[in-house]
């Protein structure tokens, strides 16, 4: 079936409709249905009429989805699968420059901004009354905030999200990754929007296995949107060996970085050293699980929370390397 792009709603919070009329105009009819089957478009019945009807994020989706087409992102996945089975210490990579530009730029606008100002309590008090959760650091304060309410976000994240979640983007993490059948997570458990403020950090460690569903969890997904970000500001994502007795792997949370790692019981990884950045500068990403019905072999099925580690040595200062592509 053909994937058409459609034009973009004309002005923001204007949902288009285009009425089909199966089987009349059965081109229009079986675009729609590869739309819905790619989870970039929604499928409605209305007055005894399939209507289908297309919003800002849906068209911001349809975008993406094409733009990861014109970037051949699943033969780069067929290329590149061999070198992320080996990345150490486990299976690993990164791609640079995914995302338009413009998209990006309007991300920039849908999180809130830390000030200088204001106090980090205030910036999370405001957060939460935008649907946002804050996250305590013991004897720090707040220096976490989350957001995995998609009704909470703004469109282009919404639309970014949606891309990540579509058919096309989750064949591209199979085919990278060897893993499948994947299957993305609706709820968004632990996932979504996440920004740490200065002073925060993010202790070594391997995430939760199972959501309550009995899904096992198996692949994550960063997208990075920090701009200008410098390496004395801290915030690299570490990958811990087996061992914890060393980084074997150090990756820059570059704006348009997109991260892929399988999730294991020993895939330790984070930044634990606290942030240097300036007081009106945060560490922004977009981050997404998937899952599997079965657990990988040689793992423990039983359901288990975040294994936090401790660094038996300090954070590596080698050159940042991993495996990338860019």
């Amino acid at each position: 079936m053909r994937e058409q792009l459609l034009a973009d709603p004309p002005q923001p919070h204007v949902e288009n409709a285009l009425w089909l009329e199966p089987p009349s105009n059965v081109d229009r009819y079986d675009d729609c249905m590869a739309r819905v089957a790619d989870g970039t478009a929604r499928w409605a019945k209305d007055r005894g009429r399939g209507c289908y009807r297309k919003t800002i994020r849906h068209g911001i989706a349809s975008r993406l989805v094409e733009n990861f087409r014109t970037l051949c992102l699943h033969r780069r996945a067929s290329v590149a699968t061999l070198s992320y089975a080996s990345a150490k210490p486990f299976p690993h990579m990164y791609f640079d420059g995914l995302f338009p530009v413009d998209v990006l730029d309007a991300l920039d606008g849908e999180f809130p901004e830390p000030s200088a100002e204001i106090s980090h309590h205030l910036f999370c008090k405001n957060a939460t009354e935008r649907g946002w959760r804050c996250i305590k650091d013991k004897g720090r304060g707040y220096l976490k905030i989350t957001n995995s309410n998609e009704s909470a976000m703004a469109e282009h994240l919404n639309g970014v999200i949606t891309a990540m979640k579509s058919r096309s983007f989750v064949t591209f993490l199979e085919q990278l990754t060897g893993i499948g059948p994947l299957i993305v997570d609706q709820t968004n458990e632990g996932s979504g929007q996440h920004q740490i403020l200065p002073g925060g950090s993010l202790q070594i460690h391997a995430d939760f296995n199972r959501v309550l569903s009995g899904l096992y969890r198996r692949v994550n997904v960063f997208l990075y949107l920090n701009h200008d970000w410098q390496p004395s500001w801290a915030g690299d994502l570490e990958l811990w060996d087996h061992s914890m007795t060393k980084c074997a792997a150090r990756i820059a949370p570059l704006r348009n970085r997109l991260v892929v790692f399988s999730s294991t019981d020993f895939s330790y990884h984070g930044h634990a050293d606290p942030l240097r950045c300036p007081s009106d500068r945060s560490r922004r990403s977009i981050a997404l699980y998937y899952y599997t019905e079965s657990p990988a072999a040689l793992v423990d099925e039983d359901r288990h929370s975040t294994l936090y580690q401790v660094r038996k040595c300090e954070s590596c200062q080698m050159p940042h390397v991993g495996s990338g592509s860019t």
